[in-house]
């Protein structure tokens, strides 16, 4: 690539905005927000072990476009061959969705996580937490600030400032927040997921234009970075809240819009299947929803694969797929968190609660209770009422 060439490129990738040369180092001019790149450096035509500048050598200005903002730090560490100077012409501009949805969410966050906007919620978190058990509803959930770990089942998934999670089915995980301080909270922004709503944006797009959906159900959760659309699209409902007369009009097309972003982003195939009701992930969705529902009584596989109407081998490929734990797995790990709630109130009556959950062994739910939680039943209790008054638990709701 020549100089010339390059020069070309940038000029018009950046709205053909003039170019200056000082020494080794190029400098875009203006002070427009500048959306496109987040790294301009200066590099010798051809590289050389003595990269010294001499007057009137060639120059190829390489810019280095940034999928996720966040990671510009990073970024510029990176050792680059015949590199002789960088700047970093547009980093600020780059990160200006993410620093005004930073400001947003700190400004407007709630302790019970609501906001104004019917569905959208705010977390804050002011100190790294321990793996905790929870469930992720269905819900997009995007990280602004800190780093968030999780894992279900056997897979262990992180987010960072920039990505964003969907769940499409209630799932049971182990979260817990890596990257939190009073100074520096970790910070997201979440949207409860409803099929009709999907399915009402599904319905206003041209069908010709998504590609063909893969016959078995995808994968129940999944993380991804943002787009600059949907990140765009997130900090403008969430402005909503400094002006809430705007709110009833705005808030519903902005979240529609949302949602077809991700329709039309890495995830499309949860978020179509998420939306059809005869897909294979609805049909495992309403099934786990039944056992939610249902969780203390026993269940043969072959009738919970008759109510998503498949075959005990389809189910258990499709339940397996969403969920990444099987049917049994699944109903375990909702029995166990429902008893440590149920704990929370009454420690001492375990052989009652065990039963109440579905256990007709109060031995057996002592075991599986240690091997989830890493405690005995009551002493787990015990500790949890201790941390909650002395305000150590860091403990959360999450989306």
């Amino acid at each position: 690539m020549t100089a010339a060439r390059a020069s070309k490129a940038i000029e018009e990738g950046f709205g053909g905005r003039a170019l200056r040369h000082q020494r080794q180092l190029a400098i875009l001019s203006g002070s427009e927000p500048i959306t496109k790149a987040a790294l301009l450096a200066v590099r010798r035509d051809h590289a050389a072990e003595d990269c010294s500048a001499q007057p009137g050598s060639p120059w190829i200005l390489v810019v280095v476009v940034l999928r996720n903002p966040a990671h510009l730090h990073e970024t510029t560490l990176l050792p680059l061959p015949g590199l002789v100077g960088f700047g970093l012409c547009g980093a600020s501009m780059m990160t200006m969705p993410l620093d005004e949805l930073r400001a947003l969410l700190a400004r407007h966050a709630r302790p019970d996580l609501s906001t104004d906007i019917d569905a959208v919620r705010i977390f804050r978190v002011d100190r790294p937490t321990p793996p905790t058990p929870t469930t992720y509803r269905k819900v997009l959930a995007l990280v602004a600030q800190g780093t968030k770990r999780f894992a279900l089942g056997d897979r262990v998934y992180e987010h960072r400032a920039g990505e964003y999670v969907i769940a499409s089915v209630d799932l049971p995980v182990t979260a817990q927040f890596l990257r939190a301080g009073p100074e520096e909270p970790a910070l997201g922004f979440g949207l409860d997921l409803r099929p009709t709503a999907v399915a009402e944006v599904m319905l206003a797009a041209d069908a010709g234009e998504l590609p063909e959906l893969a016959p078995d159900a995808p994968a129940g959760l999944a993380v991804s970075t943002a787009s600059a659309e949907l990140l765009d699209a997130v900090v403008r409902l969430l402005r909503l809240l400094d002006h809430p007369r705007d709110i009833p009009v705005l808030a519903p097309l902005i979240k529609q819009e949302i949602i077809w972003r991700l329709i039309t982003g890495e995830q499309s195939a949860i978020l179509r299947q998420f939306g059809l009701p005869d897909s294979n992930l609805s049909h495992i969705a309403r099934v786990v929803q039944w056992i939610r529902d249902n969780y203390a009584l026993p269940f043969r596989v072959e009738e919970v694969a008759q109510r998503a109407g498949m075959s005990v081998s389809a189910f258990h490929r499709n339940f397996q797929a969403v969920t990444s734990m099987s049917p049994i797995q699944y109903q375990k790990q909702i029995r166990l968190q429902r008893a440590r709630l149920l704990l929370a109130a009454n420690p001492g009556d375990i052989a009652g609660i065990s039963r109440q959950v579905g256990y007709e062994s109060p031995a057996q739910f002592s075991r599986e209770y240690r091997r989830q939680f890493g405690d005995p039943p009551r002493r787990d209790a015990v500790r949890r009422a201790t941390n909650v008054r002395t305000g150590a638990s860091g403990t959360r709701r999450d989306g």
